[in-house]
């Protein structure tokens, strides 16, 4: 079994701010992250396969690369996740969510997919596996 994996930089605004709270306690549990705020993602697709005998490919990462632009990078790149993505109109939009929701999108056209990894800094990161 190999693993491949595509790597996709995204541009995203956002908030963590849940509507059943208080402003206050948004603040206190998100801290600054409750205000409006922006990151450069990195997204880290993973498919799993066997090598196919006669392209000496798990699958091609042109096709990978398509999938991964119309399935996430046009619905979310560039884009303030709580106003313009309907998906994320009653979630807190945590790294961890927005990993959930990639998986959500992708797996119907990537039955393979192994992993999606989110970077949201270089320091942190959530990693989701169907599991």
């Amino acid at each position: 079994m190999l693993y491949i994996t595509r790597k996709v930089n995204l541009s995203i605004a956002h908030k963590l701010y849940n509507k059943k709270w208080s402003q206050e306690k948004n603040l206190e549990i998100f801290k600054k992250c409750s205000n409006c705020h922006g990151h450069n993602f990195t997204l880290h697709v993973t498919i799993k396969g066997e090598v196919d005998l006669e392209s000496g490919m798990v699958a091609n990462f042109s096709d990978l690369k398509d999938i991964i632009n119309k399935e996430v990078s046009e619905k979310i790149d560039h884009k303030f996740l709580n106003n313009d993505v309907k998906e994320f109109d009653n979630i807190v939009t945590t790294s961890e969510n927005i990993c959930l929701v990639i998986w959500d999108w992708l797996k119907p056209k990537l039955p393979n997919l192994y992993e999606v990894k989110l970077e949201e800094t270089g320091n942190n990161s959530t990693i989701y596996r169907g599991e």
